[in-house]
């Protein structure tokens, strides 16, 4: 991304990684700016202090583009490529997935999952953020941050497919600690996910996604 109309003349602007998702992408602006407060970023990116810091369905996606531009894509591509939209809208029919970009291009999302029957699902609406460690290492060391991978976050999803090992997850954000926060993968934080012995290793690695 470059600044645009002289918004950010004074900050670096990042393109996106691999698989990345849109609350990660601003996360690392945020890590990046070294602003002390979530709000000065979301003020400077959206032009309030707690706007789009939803890690699973963001709003204010249109306001995202007006500011920084399109090379990060418009609003429709960043909900449909970089949000949990991605996995929902194959459950939906087209007529639904617009309404739901149209919302996410909004300052509105609250009552999102609730038309979606996310809310009443076997997931809930419960989308904690999820990391592999070893995909932690590799972006590390490949781009020089370690970041969210959108297919780590897709309901159900409990096993890297890549590396064959169990994510880790954070009890920030989904359960509401931190819940305006820009927050990226951090090893001394997330913690391993409780097994109930119902699911064995190989069924969930049937449930991990395969390619990015």
């Amino acid at each position: 991304m470059r600044p645009f109309d002289g918004l950010f003349p004074q900050y670096q602007l990042l393109s996106w990684l691999p698989d990345e998702t849109f609350f990660s992408l601003v996360s690392r602006h945020h890590s990046l700016w070294g602003h002390t407060t979530a709000a000065k970023t979301c003020e400077l990116i959206f032009g309030r202090p707690r706007a789009g810091t939803h890690h699973d369905l963001p709003n204010s996606l249109q306001v995202f583009v007006d500011r920084v531009g399109e090379a990060a894509g418009d609003a429709r591509t960043i909900a449909r490529e970089h949000t949990l939209l991605s996995y929902y809208q194959a459950f939906l029919g087209a007529k639904a997935v617009d309404d739901v970009i149209s919302s996410m291009a909004g300052p509105d999302v609250s009552h999102l999952k609730l038309r979606l029957g996310i809310l009443t699902s076997r997931f809930r609406a419960n989308h904690p953020l999820k990391a592999c460690p070893s995909c932690m290492a590799e972006d590390a060391q490949t781009y020089g941050w370690a970041y969210w991978h959108l297919q780590h976050q897709y309901p159900g999803v409990w096993v890297c497919a890549s590396h064959r090992v169990p994510l880790l997850q954070s009890s920030l954000k989904a359960t509401g600690v931190q819940r305006f926060q820009w927050l990226l993968p951090n090893g001394g934080e997330l913690q391993p996910v409780p097994m109930d012995g119902t699911h064995t290793f190989d069924a969930l690695m049937m449930l991990a996604p395969t390619g990015n």
